[in-house]
């Protein structure tokens, strides 16, 4: 293993001559003052955790002594981690170890879930928070809402709009392009919302099939930004059952709580393929980002290449998969080849998997993160690692 690797080259130097590299796992967590030095290395490193991992893995003779130390591992991390979230200043501190941190924890911890800031061109937060208010009540998101409310019932949604009896309802291509075309004629013209003297153009992008409602935004300045924004938010908690409808709908695989943790979890740790997300808030449910320029990657020479997980996440966003992040939705529509910098950025990263075995699940602390795409690549292949008896 090359010395490169901060984790590995931590615990090598902790090697007494002649040791070997297990016995120093082993007792590297029976020291305190040292194991908490290991895992401020484990977490400082994101990129060297998963070569670190297979090297101490292969360090044990057998698998049963491998296991008796991760689950050791496993104690010692999670007093570690519980610590460093007590001792956090912000939820940044967190988010840059793992993304996947769980809203309830959160809220207890820091009472407001909020990430980021407010750029200039939306003046100040209360600037921005109003416009949004006056997003939600525009024409354009009362009829989608309105469509969203009739799809759940099909005698309803085909007494309101017949055109859909020329369809095969249950074909999912066939009603994907009519939902599609029915929002884009509904709620896709562009209109202007007005906040303190300031015009701002929004466009409404109609997905059919996304939990989230997602604009662009221009300022006045011509400056042109992307806001996803749940059609729900949850200004207040009045009892339990209104806090768990938050709760699981931020949890959902691709909603905006998930995928901006994954975002700035990216953009924390310097991810060339992250995009440039601005600010998030939990109770509005809403994530801004500055729009990425650029051309689609799965077009030209690239157009039917890399459509597969092993080849797009090892060849096109190798750094993301570095970071324990696996793209699940390789859907052509999610990525583009940045004008500014070359990088391909992940411009819609729902679905993704988190897997950094060094910074594994913490029981209290975080969840794991939904799919709904279809195939989880990760799980599959984990399954090589647990053999039946």
């Amino acid at each position: 293993m090359s010395q490169k690797n901060a984790i590995v080259r931590f615990v090598l130097e902790q090697k007494k001559s002649a040791e070997k590299v297990s016995t120093v796992l082993v007792r590297i967590l029976k020291n305190k003052k040292t194991s908490d030095n290991f895992l401020h290395t484990v977490i400082q490193n994101p990129r060297d955790n998963k070569a670190a991992y297979r090297f101490f893995c292969n360090s044990f003779k057998t698998a049963t002594e491998r296991r008796r130390w991760y689950e050791n591992y496993l104690d010692v991390y999670t007093r570690f981690m519980n610590a460093q979230m007590r001792s956090a200043s912000c939820i940044e501190d967190m988010l840059k170890i793992v993304p996947n941190l769980s809203p309830w924890t959160l809220e207890q911890r820091f009472e407001t879930i909020k990430i980021g800031s407010i750029p200039p061109a939306f003046v100040s937060e209360l600037h921005f928070i109003s416009l949004l208010a006056k997003i939600n009540r525009s024409s354009a998101v009362t009829r989608f809402k309105q469509i969203k409310r009739l799809e759940c019932h099909l005698s309803d949604f085909r007494a309101a709009f017949p055109e859909v009896k020329k369809i095969d309802w249950f074909n999912l291509s066939a009603r994907s392009r009519f939902l599609g075309q029915l929002m884009h004629e509904k709620c896709g013209t562009p209109f202007i919302v007005k906040q303190d003297g300031r015009a701002y153009q929004i466009t409404f992008l109609c997905n059919p099939y996304s939990n989230k409602m997602v604009f662009k935004v221009q300022s006045p300045e011509k400056e042109t930004f992307i806001l996803k924004l749940s059609p729900y938010c949850f200004l207040t908690t009045p009892n339990d059952r209104v806090r768990k409808e938050h709760e699981n709908m931020a949890i959902r695989a691709d909603s905006t709580y998930s995928d901006a943790l994954l975002e700035f979890y990216l953009k924390l740790n310097d991810c060339p393929h992250a995009p440039d997300i601005l600010y998030y808030h939990f109770n509005h449910e809403v994530a801004l980002y500055r729009a990425a320029q650029g051309k689609p990657f799965h077009s030209g020479k690239n157009k039917n290449k890399y459509l597969d997980f092993y080849s797009f996440n090892t060849k096109v966003v190798s750094d993301s998969m570095r970071l324990g992040v696996y793209v699940n939705d390789i859907n052509a529509g999610n990525f583009l080849v940045s004008k500014e910098d070359g990088f391909v950025k992940i411009i819609d990263i729902g679905h993704a998997t988190f897997v950094n075995p060094l910074t594994p699940e913490v029981p209290g602390l975080t969840f794991t993160l939904g799919n709904l795409c279809g195939r989880d690549y990760i799980s599959i292949a984990g399954v090589l690692e647990v053999e039946d008896d």
